[in-house]
């Protein structure tokens, strides 16, 4: 049986930059990734920011709930590095580090400056150990209620989109798959 064809990628995909030290099980790796994004956003009842997050919809008999605008944003540009270390003793192990640019801001700031000066913040940043026994994630990460990672929707907004289930927090999680022996042949 011939193994199907990769799908071809986007004419802008570029690999993955990525720096190696050492060679077969010696070898350590840092990967950088990230991509830079621009985002319109016309906003029919100025009700939102780039997101809309807890807001309400402005109502009609307010300024804001009949006056339209048009915002642009980077703010969902991200920055990361992964590393993986060589197995040692049966562990390997590896790191994440991403942020991006939706930090918190004074309550006073203006909206020139939320969208001209976005914070930079921390998205994920933990440490994973992988064995043939127990998995360990440690640092700060999505976390495993309402399985998320697994279960984003398709949409438009920026995650977390009202009424979903949508969190990172700082944890240490202990974890092991089991192998389904009855499929194996």
């Amino acid at each position: 049986v011939a193994s199907p064809e990769p799908a071809p990628h986007s004419w802008f995909w570029r690999p993955p930059l990525r720096l190696d030290v050492g060679e077969g099980s010696e070898r350590w790796s840092l990967t950088v990734f990230g991509f830079v994004e621009t985002d319109y956003i016309f906003d029919s009842t100025r009700g939102y920011d780039d997101a809309i997050g807890g807001a309400l919809v402005a109502r009609s008999d307010t300024y804001a709930g009949h006056a339209s605008r048009s915002q642009f944003s980077v703010r969902n540009s991200r920055l990361g590095f992964t590393f993986t270390s060589p197995r040692v003793g049966g562990v390997q192990g590896s790191a994440v580090v991403e942020a991006d640019f939706f930090g918190n801001q004074p309550a006073t700031a203006s909206e020139r400056a939320l969208f001209d000066s976005p914070a930079f913040r921390l998205r994920h940043a933990y440490l994973q150990l992988q064995s043939d026994y127990v998995d360990v994630i440690a640092g700060h990460t999505y976390t495993v209620f309402g399985w998320q990672n697994y279960f984003f929707p398709c949409s438009l907004e920026f995650l977390g989109i009202p009424n979903q289930l949508f969190s990172r927090a700082t944890q240490l999680r202990a974890s092991h798959a089991f192998e389904d022996r009855k499929s194996v042949v």
